[in-house]
Formats: structure tokens, C-alpha cells, sequence
């Protein structure tokens, strides 16, 4: 056997195993999911920490929707003199991004009420991990958070990647014949990638992990989180209902956590650790 076909067969075996990798990565995510769910609607204590949680989120979630639709509709104006492509390409517009922004929205929402009421999620989170570990919930609970600058400036900056990731989805959105197709199938990426990065922030903030360290631990479990994320960023895009099982996404993200991500137990704080990256001390 050649070297070059030695070459292109390992890169083959790689190819194989990465993809490998993916798949199980986001079976084990989808699968937490609806353990996570089934754990949470089982549990009194769990029910009654997330009603305020629902509450917030579903005002939010609501109001950042219709507005921003709204705003879609009125920025694309189909006028009669328009030509037929132009029409078209408008419609695609309406129809792709009006998709993307009821994705997305339930995301946007939790990231502005983890601003707003910042504690809201944590006590959420540890109902949830309680049910499957009450000591180590306890522990990771009892640990110190990091500064609550620093925490806000996380949450930014989560929300600004997210945006981007957006933003690139709607674009992609006027792709001739595969837009109308790719551009929600992205922004069901970002979302699902994001909103499981945000509901892991409670162990984030007791873990001190700080944003390039949050960057490469979602980056070596990107097909995990993305797994979690898929069913939930589905189910919260219906309009009405879909945001009242927030809570619910927020309790079960503890069992990806504790079974999936950290099934070891949670690393030990490094004594004078600094921040990964910069931003308010």
C-alpha cells in the first residue's frame, strides 16, 4: 500500500470515528433530555422552584417573539410595483425569518431574565440535581460564586455570540433554492448549542469557569449540548405553549450535567485560578 493511500485512509478512519463521536455524543444529550424531563415532572420540590422561573420566561418569551416578528414583517414591505423575484426573495424573508426569530426568542428570553432575576435558573438547576444527588447538589451549591459583574459580563457575552450565530442563519436565509431550508436549520444549531450553554450556567458560576474556559468546555461537548438542546429548542419554539416547559428545560439540563458531562463529580475550584478571558472583575 502506498503512502498516499495509507494517507487517505487514515484521514477516512478519522473522518469515521469524529462522526462516530458526534452521533453518540448527541444521542447521550437528547437522551438526558428526556430522562431530565421525566425526573423533573416527578418531583413536587422541582415543580414548585420553577413556577416563578415559567413565569418570567414565558412573559418574556412571548413579548421578545411578537415584537420581533412584527418588526420582520413591517422591515420587508412586499409593494405591488415589485418584480416577482423580488416578491419571492421577500417572502422567504417573511416566512424563513419569522422561523428563525420564533427559534431563537425562548433563548433571547432566557438570557434576559438570567440578567434580570440572575438567580432564578440556579435555583432551578439545583431542584433538579438535588433529585438525582442531594449531597453533591449540596456541595456544589455551597461553593462561591463568582462576582456578580463577572457573571452579568458572561451572560452578555453569551447572548452577543449568540446574536452573531443568528444573524449568520438569517443570511444564510437568502442562499437561492437551499436558504429557505439552511437558515432555520442553523438557527436550530445556535439555539440548541446556546440555550444549553446558558441553563448550565448555575455549575458554571459555582465551577468559576470563566469565558475562554466556557468556550473550550462547550467546544470538547458541542455534540452533547447540542443533543440536549435539539428536543427543548423545538418543543420552546411552539407558539403559546412551548414556553411553559422552560422550567422543565432548566431542571433537566442538571441530569446532562451529572450523568452525561460530569459523571466523576465536580472538579475542584483551583486555588488562585485566574479568568480565562477578559472582562469586569
Amino acid at each position: 500500500m502506498s503512502d498516499a493511500d495509507g494517507g487517505s485512509r487514515n484521514v477516512a478512519l478519522s473522518a469515521l470515528d469524529q462522526g462516530s463521536a458526534a452521533a453518540g455524543g448527541l444521542w447521550n444529550g437528547s437522551s438526558a433530555a428526556l430522562r431530565g424531563m421525566r425526573s423533573a415532572l416527578g418531583n413536587a420540590d422541582v415543580r414548585r422552584t420553577y413556577v416563578q422561573l415559567l413565569i418570567a420566561l414565558y412573559i418574556t418569551t412571548m413579548v421578545l417573539a411578537t415584537g420581533l416578528i412584527v418588526a420582520l414583517w413591517w422591515l420587508t414591505p412586499i409593494a405591488p410595483e415589485l418584480s416577482w423575484l423580488w416578491t419571492m426573495i421577500y417572502w422567504v424573508m417573511r416566512i424563513a425569518g419569522s422561523l428563525i426569530l420564533a427559534i431563537a426568542s425562548p433563548v433571547l428570553a432566557l438570557f434576559t431574565v438570567n440578567l434580570v432575576f440572575p438567580l432564578l435558573g440556579e435555583r432551578v438547576f439545583f431542584a433538579g440535581m438535588r433529585v438525582l444527588d442531594p449531597a453533591r447538589a449540596d456541595a456544589l451549591q455551597a461553593r462561591e460564586s463568582m462576582p456578580i459583574a463577572r457573571a452579568l459580563w458572561m451572560t452578555v457575552s453569551r447572548m452577543v455570540m449568540f446574536l452573531g450565530g443568528t444573524l449568520l442563519a438569517f443570511l444564510a436565509t437568502l442562499i437561492p433554492v437551499i436558504g429557505a431550508l439552511l437558515g432555520p436549520a442553523l438557527s436550530l444549531y445556535f439555539t440548541s448549542r446556546a440555550m444549553t450553554w446558558e441553563l448550565l450556567d448555575p455549575a458554571f458560576d459555582k465551577r468559576q469557569m470563566y469565558l475562554g474556559a466556557q468556550k473550550e468546555y462547550v467546544k470538547r461537548h458541542r455534540a452533547s449540548l447540542v443533543g440536549f438542546g435539539l428536543p427543548f429548542s423545538v418543543l420552546l419554539s411552539v407558539p403559546l405553549i412551548g414556553p411553559l416547559f422552560f422550567g422543565l428545560a432548566q431542571a433537566a439540563v442538571a441530569t446532562l450535567y451529572v450523568e452525561v458531562l460530569e459523571p466523576n463529580g465536580d472538579p475542584e475550584v483551583p486555588a488562585g485560578a485566574l479568568p480565562a478571558a477578559a472582562g469586569p472583575a
